[in-house]
């Protein structure tokens, strides 16, 4: 049963201000993808996804990547701290990608800073959140109705989610840009669905095979 409950489900502690708040987001994220800029093309050219899919239930999540080339599914499972590569044909989960960098050295968190700022997402009015690092620059559109409780998850935890972003204090991002030199890349929320799932969807489906690095794509 958990096997199908994933394939169905595919298709730090906080600021004493927060922490009477005890209704958290519970549900799926419908994003597109959208690039721009003198790399776009080039990128364009490899068909990147353009569209994600977040499904989230207190500190665990899964993430679907399609409409390219390469789709792809990542499993956040808090328990064990590892954000896995699912491969369902094979049957196999991975805890590492190709890129990952075992020997990387900590580095000082840079937190996101609010801008004062507002703009519309999906008839949300969304706070703008500012973050900078080295030769990138994340903008990140929240409201407090949505986000997470990052008190459950780990201390450091390894999960990619933007939603951990120092600053944010578990806001879910409803739209992101992202600007590098040359590239803009905006990430967008279209459609919001709360509903609660069972604990078992979120789980590695019995009678895979665990392996460390994914060498797919």
């Amino acid at each position: 049963m958990p096997t199908i409950h994933l394939l169905l489900i595919l298709c730090s502690l906080l600021p004493a201000s927060l922490l009477a708040q005890t209704s958290y987001f519970e549900g799926s994220l419908f994003f597109e993808v959208e690039l721009k800029g003198a790399k776009a093309e080039l990128l364009m050219q490899n068909e990147p996804n353009t569209k994600l899919i977040m499904h989230l239930k207190d500190d665990d999540y899964i993430v679907q990547l399609s409409g390219g080339r390469y789709p792809k599914t990542f499993l956040f499972i808090a328990d064990s701290n590892y954000e896995y590569s699912i491969d369902m044909a094979s049957q196999r989960a991975f805890r590492y990608s190709a890129h990952t960098d075992f020997n990387q050295p900590e580095e000082e968190p840079v937190k996101a800073q609010p801008t004062g700022r507002q703009v519309e997402v999906l008839d949300i009015m969304c706070n703008e959140y500012r973050l900078r690092k080295e030769d990138e620059e994340f903008l990140y559109y929240v409201h407090d109705d949505y986000r997470v409780n990052t008190a459950l998850y780990p201390l450091k935890p390894r999960a990619k989610a933007s939603f951990l972003a120092p600053g944010l204090e578990g806001r879910i991002p409803l739209m992101t840009i992202k600007r590098t030199q040359g590239l803009t890349v905006r990430t967008t929320v279209k459609k919001i669905s709360p509903q609660e799932f069972d604990a078992e969807q979120f789980a590695i489906p019995p009678g895979f095979t665990v392996k460390n690095r994914d060498y797919r794509f």
